[in-house]
């Protein structure tokens, strides 16, 4: 059975991941897409949208709020899914409701 506050749970699930350290930032794509930063297990603790997944990596490895420790972990993974501009909202508005009615909350980073 698949954990509902899992990366794993996410439809569709996102294909691509980089280990979230500023120093990956290279492999990450000036592109849209909607991201999750996830625990090495995998646990969701933040999902967003951009219009260039490279520059928000960047923001994001650089921002101590995202990169503390939580109670639920610390962020390992920067998981993404390439989408058109366009279709932004919808997805991250599918992931974060989906989490939200599995789990009666936002990830803890939202």
């Amino acid at each position: 059975m698949t954990n509902v506050n899992n990366v794993s749970a996410l439809n569709p699930i996102p294909t691509e991941k980089v280990l979230f350290e500023l120093r990956e930032y290279l492999k990450v794509p000036q592109i849209s897409g909607c991201y999750v930063l996830a625990t090495d297990g995998g646990v969701i603790l933040y999902i967003g949208q951009t219009c260039d997944l490279h520059r928000r990596f960047q923001e994001h490895a650089d921002d101590p709020q995202k990169t503390r420790l939580t109670t639920e972990g610390k962020a390992v993974w920067f998981f993404y899914l390439l989408c058109e501009a366009n279709d932004l909202d919808m997805l991250e508005n599918t992931w974060l409701n989906h989490f939200e009615i599995c789990n009666g909350r936002l990830p803890i980073l939202n």
